[in-house]
C-alpha cells in the first residue's frame, strides 16, 4: 500500500505547494518501512517552505488527512516539522522515510 499512498502524496504536492507552500512531503512509519497491517494508520511529515502561519499549517493538515482518509479508508496522522523535534517522533523518522 505504502507505492499507492506515495502516489497520492506525490499528486497532492503540486496543490500543497500552491495553496500553503509546503515544501516537501513524507510518509513514515510502518507504512514506509512496509511492515503495516489491516489496523495501521498513515503516517506523514509535512515541511513548510519558510515561516508559515499557523492556521495555513493546520489547513495543510487537515487536508493531508482527509484526502488519505477518504482514499484509504483509515486513520492518518499528519504532522509538521516543527512535531520532529519530540524525540520519539524523530526517532521514528529515522527509522525509515519516504518522500514523495
Amino acid at each position: 500500500m505504502s507505492s499507492e499512498i506515495l502516489e497520492i502524496l506525490c499528486q497532492m504536492k503540486d496543490i500543497l505547494n500552491q495553496r500553503y507552500h509546503v515544501s516537501d512531503i513524507a510518509l513514515f512509519g510502518s507504512q514506509a518501512r512496509g511492515d503495516a497491517t489491516e489496523k495501521s494508520d498513515i503516517d506523514v511529515l509535512i515541511k513548510f517552505e519558510g515561516d508559515v502561519q499557523l492556521e495555513i499549517r493546520e489547513e495543510a493538515k487537515d487536508y493531508v488527512k482527509t484526502q488519505l482518509e477518504t482514499t484509504f479508508q483509515r486513520h492518518a496522522e499528519v504532522i509538521d516539522e516543527d512535531t520532529i523535534f519530540m524525540p520519539i517522533i524523530r526517532k521514528i523518522i529515522k527509522s525509515g522515510a519516504l518522500y514523495a
